[in-house]
């Protein structure tokens, strides 16, 4: 069984994991403004978000970090439901408690359906090799 702090470390991992993702995160919290999780959910599913769509170097601006996070979990949720997982993302994360108070509870889930989405997209077989290949 793993504790939540491994398996968050290791969410962080696989993020940052992507190439071509402008931050680097140190723990989960780092993901609140939307910034690197748009960028991961970019490079999945191209032509489900536009990287436009995900706004950078907005300094503290909490209603922008908010319709990032907003923006991801709508397309995370979107393209979830025409596959076969039903993750209901809309009703089970909040994004102002990821863009306002860092919940780490709410961006662990989140990144949990981005890892449906990884093993659902295009390049599956790419995504679950990065995956398998992480350290445990």
């Amino acid at each position: 069984f793993v504790g939540m702090e491994e398996q968050a470390a290791a969410l962080v991992t696989w993020i940052n994991s992507f190439p071509n993702v402008s931050q680097q995160a140190t723990k989960l919290q780092d993901l609140w403004d939307g910034v690197q999780l748009g960028g991961v959910l970019c490079q999945m599913i191209p032509n489900e978000i536009n990287s436009q769509y995900i706004k950078r170097d907005f300094g503290d601006n909490a209603i922008m970090r908010t319709n990032n996070i907003k923006r991801i979990i709508a397309t995370a949720d979107s393209y979830l439901s025409r596959s076969a997982i039903q993750f209901n993302l809309q009703d089970r994360v909040n994004a102002q408690a990821i863009a306002v108070d860092r919940n780490e509870q709410q961006i662990h889930t989140l990144v949990h359906a981005m890892l449906a989405v990884a093993i659902e997209c295009d390049n599956k077989s790419d995504y679950i090799n990065t995956i398998m290949s992480l350290s445990e």
